[in-house]
């Protein structure tokens, strides 16, 4: 009889084990999914000022902090026509996809840094912003536009349009990887 007794509570002790491992068995494999992998439907990953929009790399200079960040993409049905007031554009030029990410810093300046993308890989070809100057800002090549007391820089890379504004170039090249 007690060699029965022993027997339930090696059984019931192990199922306890067991209980246990499957618990954190699904808990690790929860944490090693993750929501900021880098994506075509608008990837955005942050890591100790390293910012990637869309698999391209960006530095947050120091002191800015993140403060929003906002995907917007176009729905299957939209077509780019003028009758369409919904379609995604990043300074007039047509993307199905743009992810934009804002910072401040206490001084109370404005960062943001905003990536399009068009849909099935296709590739945006070339840019041309309103009232903006052909300019070389780290090694890349675009539009520089100034707007008041904040100034934007557009480039392609990869296929892609990339936006950066901020109160001045300095800070943009800073950003640029």
């Amino acid at each position: 009889m007690v060699k029965d007794m022993n027997v339930k509570k090696i059984i019931i002790v192990l199922i306890a084990l067991l209980m246990l491992i499957c618990s954190f068995s699904a808990i690790s494999a929860a944490d090693g999914f993750t929501s900021t992998s880098t994506t075509t439907s608008g990837g955005m990953n942050l890591v100790n000022d390293n910012l990637t929009i869309n698999g391209i790399n960006f530095k947050v200079p120091s002191g800015f902090e993140q403060v929003d960040s906002d995907t917007s993409m176009n729905d299957d049905n939209d077509t780019f026509t003028d009758d369409n007031k919904d379609i995604k554009d990043i300074d007039g030029t047509a993307v199905d996809l743009a992810t934009s990410v804002d910072f401040n810093n206490t001084n109370g300046q404005k960062l943001e840094v905003q990536v399009g993308i068009r849909s099935n890989d296709q590739k945006i070809e070339s840019i041309n912003p309103a009232n903006a100057e052909q300019k070389e800002i780290a090694g890349k090549q675009g539009y520089l536009i100034k707007d008041g007391d904040k100034v934007k820089f557009e480039y392609l890379q990869d296929g892609k349009i990339v936006k950066i504004e901020a109160s001045s170039e300095d800070i943009i090249s800073q950003v640029i990887v």
